[in-house]
């Protein structure tokens, strides 16, 4: 409990001079039902104290109490007294739909916080760090065998992620999806702009710090702790072409992903550029379909072409030569299925 100049009230009833947020325990002790000092105004009278916190005001009485809070408290009389009796139903709710956390965790950052829903975004903020690392600990040996893959591709550069966790369910929400963009946007940053297919060190990825964002072992971290279940990065590739375009595919959440490589000998007009972007995604949703495997490009050419079972691949690609600026080729392509 703080007066204006910084001190608290603490047993056995001696000003101290402390930090706001380390008066919390002494207020528990003190108070009994007083979980943090976030918001608190202490007035000091001639016989009691009256504590005001979150419009809730509780009168607390002892002899000449001014003394020991110092110059700038006011003094005031409150009759009224009323009790914290914890976190309310709807703001439990609230703070675990804008969160994601677990219950537990919404309902003590509440109950620290007089039910204050402001404060306790503050105090999940506060401590996010120390409950992702304890999160960690508990969680990170646990399999995790689902999660999703994340792709992003500009301007002939292409970035693709796996990253696990526990259960389908998981992998489909929010935070999932969250944490598998930004981490998909830190290969993009770390690897820069290549030529050919490069595998991107995981381990260097996890100790990679995005501008605007926390190391990636952290946000992981932070997810852990979100979801309460195991997330790994599994690997992480980037594609890049001198010339040509790159075609991307995820199938559904992210359970199968393609990258595939097409260039183009003519000078393509917009248009046709469109036309071989088109075309590259839809060779890439073949390769997720049909998986040309060990074969490679050869085998892919080969097989039935996914939207029109009367010709192949490598007869579609001969057909549209003319819509996209030249004889067209298949440089390469990588298919990932999820906890393959």
């Amino acid at each position: 409990l703080t007066s204006p100049h910084g001190l608290i009230w603490s047993p056995p009833y001696e000003p101290l001079p402390c930090s706001t947020m380390a008066a919390a325990s002494i207020g528990s002790a003190l108070l009994g039902h007083v979980r943090s000092t976030h918001n608190v105004l202490l007035r000091a009278g001639a016989r009691h104290l009256t504590l005001v916190q979150n419009s809730k005001r509780t009168n607390i009485s002892f002899t000449s109490a001014e003394k020991f809070l110092g110059a700038g408290c006011s003094c005031v009389r409150q009759n009224s007294s009323r009790r914290f009796m914890g976190a309310s139903a709807k703001n439990v709710k609230i703070l675990r739909g804008e969160t994601g956390l677990a219950m537990k965790v919404c309902r003590q950052a509440l109950d620290e916080t007089g039910d204050d829903i402001d404060a306790a975004r503050e105090w999940i903020d506060a401590n996010a760090s120390a409950r992702a690392a304890k999160a960690k600990d508990k969680l990170g040996t646990r399999s995790a065998t689902e999660g999703r893959i994340s792709v992003v591709v500009d301007n002939g550069q292409a970035y693709m992620v796996e990253v696990g966790c526990e259960t389908d369910f998981v992998a489909r929400n929010e935070v999932m999806e969250g944490l598998s963009a930004k981490i998909v946007g830190a290969v993009k940053d770390m690897a820069g702009t290549s030529s050919g297919v490069t595998d991107v060190n995981v381990d260097e990825l996890l100790n990679f710090q995005p501008d605007g964002m926390q190391d990636v072992r952290e946000e992981v971290s932070l997810a852990i702790s979100s979801v309460g279940e195991n997330i790994v990065v599994r690997r992480a590739v980037a594609m890049g072409l001198d010339e040509g375009v790159i075609g991307a595919y995820v199938h559904g959440f992210g359970s199968y992903a393609a990258l595939v490589g097409v260039t183009s000998e003519g000078n393509t007009s917009e248009g046709q550029q469109d036309n071989l972007q088109r075309l590259a995604n839809q060779i890439a949703q073949q390769v997720v379909a049909v998986d040309p495997g060990d074969g490679g490009v050869d085998a892919l050419l080969q097989s039935p072409y996914l939207f029109d079972g009367a010709v192949t691949v490598q007869e579609k690609i001969a057909a549209e030569q003319e819509n996209c600026g030249g004889m067209l080729t298949i440089t390469s392509f990588l298919r990932w299925g999820m906890g393959q």
